[in-house]
């Protein structure tokens, strides 16, 4: 006579298996795929590498920014950005979108992080793979004028470099 095996531990390898292969297609987290798209936009911009000036290729950080500034709430989103993000990078594209929503939002910002007297230095992409350290407090004329914000607002489609 054979015996049905147990339904829960057989249910669990199948799933443990599938969560594992799951794993090696898309390596970010099954539970962060299940947040909402402008929430994993703002974890991804938070931790950005470079600030891109300008560039005729696709970047993920501009896309993340515009999903952000098309979502319901984008000056709730680029201030957490600013509030936790360990990257200096990550906070200018939030000041590049509290620029975007006002320019009261903007200054707002600047006084309350004191970003005006920060000493932290970005790294910048002007275009191609040059890449440059400029000190903080040298970006915000510019992110002050909208020079970015009119650059990460163009949604002209742009090829991936890679």
């Amino acid at each position: 006579m054979v015996s049905k095996p147990p339904f829960l531990p057989v249910l669990a390898i199948l799933l443990g298996l599938t969560i594992a292969a799951a794993a090696l297609i898309d390596p970010t987290p099954a539970p962060i795929r299940l947040l909402p798209s402008p929430a994993l936009a703002v974890i991804q911009l938070r931790d950005a590498e470079y600030l891109v000036r300008f560039d005729q290729c696709a970047h993920a950080a501009l896309q993340q920014w515009q999903e952000i500034a098309r979502s319901a709430n984008p000056g709730q989103w680029f201030h957490d950005i600013l509030a936790h993000s360990p990257s200096p990078a990550g906070r200018a594209y939030a000041l590049a979108g509290l620029r975007a929503i006002s320019q009261a939002s903007f200054d707002s910002a600047i006084e309350e992080f004191r970003l005006s007297t920060s000493t932290d230095t970005v790294s910048v992409l002007d275009g191609g793979m040059d890449i440059r350290t400029v000190p903080f407090h040298a970006l915000i004329p510019e992110l002050r004028s909208g020079a970015f914000t009119q650059i990460y607002s163009d949604t002209t489609s742009r090829p991936h470099c890679d």
